[in-house]
């Protein structure tokens, strides 16, 4: 309705309802397949966990924030008074966390 009131042009309320359908059609296919296989991948339960993690850091704290003034525009970033080495050294300690979480999973999994 918003849409509507500024003027923009308003498909069919089907179509979003179709495409939302069919979305979640395809995501419920997907799990059933893999619970039927053994269950649900530990690797799935790891990562739907940490991009969770990452989703709620990256919009609710300032870390996030600098991350994204950084990737957007690193000398404006670093004009408005962010510490970008220190931003940079996070970044890249949060890769090397996720590769070691990454690999220990797989590790255990291979294990077994």
């Amino acid at each position: 309705m918003s849409k509507i009131k500024k003027g923009y042009k308003v498909g069919p309320a089907i179509n979003d309802s179709v495409k939302c359908a069919v979305i979640s059609i395809v995501i419920i296919a997907f799990m059933w397949r893999l619970a039927q296989y053994k269950g649900i991948p530990m690797i799935l339960i790891w990562v739907a966990v940490i991009v969770l993690i990452y989703g709620y850091l990256t919009s609710k704290t300032t870390v996030g924030r600098h991350l994204y003034a950084i990737g957007g525009n690193e000398k404006a970033a670093q004009l408005s008074g962010i510490n970008t080495n220190q931003v940079y050294f996070i970044a890249y300690a949060n890769m090397g966390l996720l590769a070691a979480v990454i690999f220990d999973v797989e590790s255990k999994k291979r294990a077994k």
